[in-house]
């Protein structure tokens, strides 16, 4: 019932959909997605990935790495290397495509997707979804309180021996 609450306070559109077929030393550059709503979201399908694309050393250099990042999709976020003993995360997330895999991620998340070596294409569908958010308005002891769940507005009020 919470989810059910919370979902009739948000709409969301699709403000723009393509595919992106890429070829041998096709790449994506490092950039973020425009939107229209403070809260969207990004998502990739991916299509069709090359057998080439397996994240492992097969002794390709298209990105001089020995192949193991040849065709990855990778997410960027954060300013410092992965330090877990401060409790750092990673700056980035290196993830090897599979057809039918699916990520949303928000709007403002960079990401890039590297180049491969092979003759065959590598094809996904990318979408922005604009989303919306209309809080409600509720009256909790005399008081307007903007986006609250009526499901949790009973812990604003206090208890019958308190009053």
């Amino acid at each position: 019932e919470m989810i059910d609450a919370l979902l009739e306070q948000v709409k969301m559109d699709i403000s723009s959909m393509w595919s992106v077929h890429s070829y041998e030393g096709d790449y994506n550059p490092l950039h973020d997605h425009n939107a229209l709503s403070p809260y969207s979201l990004s998502c990739i399908v991916y299509l069709k990935v090359p057998e080439s694309v397996t994240g492992f050393d097969d002794g390709k250099t298209a990105t001089g790495a020995g192949g193991a990042t040849d065709g990855m999709l990778n997410f960027v976020y954060g300013q410092s290397p992965s330090d877990f003993r401060r409790l750092v995360p990673p700056h980035c997330r290196g993830i090897v495509p599979k057809v039918g895999d699916v990520y949303v991620f928000p709007n403002w998340l960079e990401h890039e997707v590297w180049p491969f070596t092979g003759e065959e294409e590598r094809r996904s569908m990318s979408a922005n979804v604009n989303t919306w958010y209309f809080p409600r308005t509720m009256e909790v002891e005399g008081q307007k309180v903007v986006g609250i769940n009526p499901h949790i507005a009973n812990i604003f009020k206090p208890d019958e021996e308190e009053r």
